[in-house]
């Protein structure tokens, strides 16, 4: 049973793929997540955006996946970026493994 609700929507006049998540990005639903995302990147040649407002929670699996994801878009010359509400669960994260130098961040 999934506890992760991934919404995808796309912005023509943007050029961004823009992915919503909801619910927890840890355990086997990160793990399936970043199987779907790497499809997605490997797939699409557009910046990327995923969204965290409605994240309940993330953990190291979680945050392995949105790495890689960036790693994958970087190669590909594309930019991923996260959005993220300020002092939220993910922002904290970010800044105590210090990936806030690595990640395109943006405050929702």
């Amino acid at each position: 049973m999934s506890n992760l609700n991934i919404d995808h929507t796309y912005s023509l006049d943007k050029n961004i793929k823009s992915i919503g998540l909801s619910g927890n990005l840890s355990a086997m639903d990160a793990i399936n997540f970043k199987a779907n995302v790497l499809e997605m990147i490997s797939t699409q040649s557009v910046d990327f955006e995923i969204n965290l407002e409605e994240l309940d929670t993330l953990d190291v699996t979680g945050l392995n996946a949105l790495v890689i994801a960036h790693k994958k878009m970087k190669q590909k010359g594309l930019k991923l970026t996260m959005v993220s509400k300020e002092n939220s669960q993910f922002s904290e994260l970010i800044h105590l493994a210090k990936f806030s130098n690595y990640f395109n961040m943006k405050v929702a």
